[in-house]
This record gives C-alpha cells, sequence and structure tokens, in this order.
C-alpha cells in the first residue's frame, strides 16, 4: 500500500512539472526583435501583433512579458514588453467589478401587448455614448419588460434592474427584451464594467475629475498586480 501511494505522489508530482513546463511560451521570434527595430512603425506594427497573439494565451504570455521587460538588453524593448503586459493587466481589470449597461432610467407602469394588466418596466430615459447600450442600439423612451427572462411585480423595478445588472460580472451577454412603437424584441448586449464615472461626483465637497480617478484606478491596479508578482516570485 506504501508502495502505490508513493508511486501515486511521484506521477502526480511528474504530472504537475508536466503541466508547467507545457504552460510556459516564448515570444514570437520576428515580433519581439522588431520591437526594437529603428523605424517607428514596425515597433509600433510588432507591438499590437504581439498583443494581439498574448491575448490568445495571457498567463503564460503575461509571465514571458514580465521576464522579458527585466532582462532585455534593449530599454526599447523592455519599454514596450511593460506596455504590452499593462494592456493585458488592464483586460483582466476591466473583467472585474461590477456589470454595467450604461442608461439612465426610471420606474413604468405600462400596458405590455398580450398583458392583462400593466407591468413595472424600466424606462430610458438616457444611453450614454460608447456604453453597452449604445452599442446595441437602445434608444431614448425603450421600456425594458424583463432582463434574461425575469421581469419584475414591483414598483422598484428600476432599481431591481439596476443591483442585477451590478451583480453580474462584466463581460457577461445579457438579454433585454425592449418594448418600442407598439412592438416587443430582443436585444443582446455585453456588459462593460462598471465606471468610476458612473457613482463619482463629489470629493471632499469637490466636484471630481471621474476620468483621471479612473486612470489612476487602472495605474494602481497595474502596480499592485506588479507587487504581488515580485512577492510571488
Amino acid at each position: 500500500m506504501k508502495r502505490q501511494l508513493s508511486s501515486i505522489w511521484i506521477n502526480l508530482a511528474s504530472l504537475m512539472l508536466f503541466s508547467s513546463a507545457t504552460t510556459a511560451v516564448e515570444l514570437p521570434q520576428k515580433e519581439y526583435k522588431a520591437l526594437g527595430d529603428s523605424e517607428f512603425r514596425i515597433r509600433e506594427n510588432a507591438q499590437m501583433e504581439l498583443l494581439a497573439w498574448a491575448r490568445l494565451q495571457p498567463g503564460p504570455a503575461m509571465d514571458e512579458l514580465l521576464q522579458q521587460s527585466r532582462i532585455s538588453k534593449d530599454p526599447e524593448i523592455r519599454q514596450r514588453c511593460v506596455a504590452i503586459l499593462r494592456e493585458l493587466v488592464m483586460d483582466k481589470y476591466m473583467s472585474e467589478g461590477q456589470g454595467f449597461v450604461g442608461i439612465r432610467r426610471e420606474n413604468k407602469l405600462a400596458d405590455i401587448p398580450g398583458k392583462p394588466d400593466p407591468c413595472h418596466a424600466v424606462l430610458v430615459t438616457g444611453v450614454n455614448r460608447g456604453t453597452p447600450a449604445d452599442h446595441a442600439g437602445i434608444h431614448l423612451n425603450d421600456l425594458i419588460v424583463s432582463l434574461n427572462g425575469a421581469t419584475w411585480s414591483e414598483p422598484t423595478a428600476s432599481d431591481d434592474f439596476a443591483e442585477q445588472i451590478a451583480a453580474t460580472k462584466p463581460g457577461t451577454k445579457v438579454t433585454l427584451k425592449i418594448f418600442r412603437d407598439g412592438k416587443l424584441f430582443d436585444i443582446d448586449l455585453v456588459l462593460a464594467r462598471r465606471p468610476l464615472s458612473a457613482t463619482l461626483r463629489f470629493f471632499d465637497g469637490q466636484e471630481s475629475d471621474p476620468e483621471a480617478a479612473e486612470r489612476a484606478a487602472m495605474e494602481a491596479y497595474f502596480r499592485e498586480w506588479l507587487s504581488e508578482r515580485k512577492l510571488r516570485e
């Protein structure tokens, strides 16, 4: 029995070492070397191509980029590795936090086709530019009558909708049933991360700069990620 357990542990250890080895990746050498090319356009293209490659395998790619940002003899390559790494960490940042649609809203009791009684719904009173709602084609005065098939039975539909969205992970696809011009139809959209600008207006009695606060939060997240990596090494 002891021999069997010993054999099992040896096999597990071997499997872990093999898995660890197979997750390592090498940066595409053509693009990597081009990061230090004398021509700006070639450096920029190489950086974009490496970013696209890294997004297909972010975990292993981040390990290698971090390593090259430290050991490359070319300062231009080190700087561009950090820039790519920052983009990957920001992808992670944007996938965390609360979900966000990008509308202003209020409660509405409305007559909906096929329903015998008026229904509680969410009236869209504004659509913020560049948000998931804007990209998906949500219009001013649209009525949202359900979220992923779930309707609302209380006059707090607007707040309930907001809570449901906030509790959903950014990057998740949701389906809104819309009532517009006498017709019901579905709109699918992918939630973004709720920006600080959606909640932050004043700080210590002074009107804040949400965009500056967002940039500061993103930079702090990146620095914290770097610090955590150093502690793990």
